[in-house]
């Protein structure tokens, strides 16, 4: 999973405390660290609500990456 959040979001909550396993890559840092990023990997991204993974993903399905999911509603959906 990739969170495209900004630190300060992060700061507020993090899916780490949740127990999942993520990397933080805010989403205007994306192009520059692609090479950190697996094409044939499976990816899920999230954001606070959907929007921003959702422009993330198709920014990286153009780079040829094929395994994609946007988590709708991002953390602002998940139970309290």
């Amino acid at each position: 999973m990739i969170d495209v959040r900004e630190p300060h979001e992060v700061a507020m909550f993090s899916v780490s405390q949740a127990g999942v396993e993520c990397l933080f890559m805010p989403m205007g840092t994306i192009p520059d660290r692609l090479a950190e990023l697996d094409p044939k990997r499976p990816t899920a991204l999230l954001c606070a609500a959907g929007m921003r993974s959702q422009r993330v993903a198709m920014f990286l399905q153009a780079q040829g990456f094929d395994t994609l999911a946007n988590i709708t509603g991002g953390v602002s959906a998940w139970p309290a």
